[in-house]
């Protein structure tokens, strides 16, 4: 049976993608790890906001941590994913800084997911830290208009 033109230009075209196509993600692993590094932060910011203003971002001034249980499962959901894109990026790609920064936080979210697993997030509240202890220090961090 003749295969018709398109099906061989087809053919050609998968065998050429499935050849290239690892060196070309391992290519761009720099551009993917600085855009995980980039969706990792803007979504803490957005989670805490205490955190986001003492870093100095406003956008977030006007809220407080939500503490529902919804909210860390899509946290643990998050990190969860992150871990899984960062340990698949091609580690041998990076310069050696980067591979650094790639495992710091690897480990920093394997630690989170333990924590979730643990279910620390329970316990939110204690003599020395927690949400509630960052409002006496609000108006230092905070700029007041």
């Amino acid at each position: 049976m003749k295969r018709s033109p398109t099906v061989n230009q087809a053919c050609v075209a998968l065998a050429f993608l499935a050849v290239t196509a690892p060196a070309a993600l391992a290519a761009d692993a720099p551009g993917q790890l600085r855009a995980l590094f980039d969706e990792q932060w803007e979504f803490r910011l957005a989670e805490d906001p205490l955190f986001a203003t003492n870093a100095g971002d406003q956008r977030y001034g006007a809220r407080l941590p939500s503490m529902a249980p919804e909210d860390f499962a899509r946290r643990e959901a998050f990190a969860r994913r992150v871990r899984a894109q960062l340990e698949a990026l091609d580690a041998s790609a990076l310069s050696p800084s980067d591979r650094v920064s790639r495992d710091m936080l690897v480990r920093e979210l394997t630690h989170e997911i333990a924590g979730y697993e643990f279910g620390s997030y329970r316990i939110p509240l204690n003599a020395d830290s927690g949400f509630q202890t960052d409002f006496a220090d609000i108006p230092n961090r905070m700029p007041f208009r």
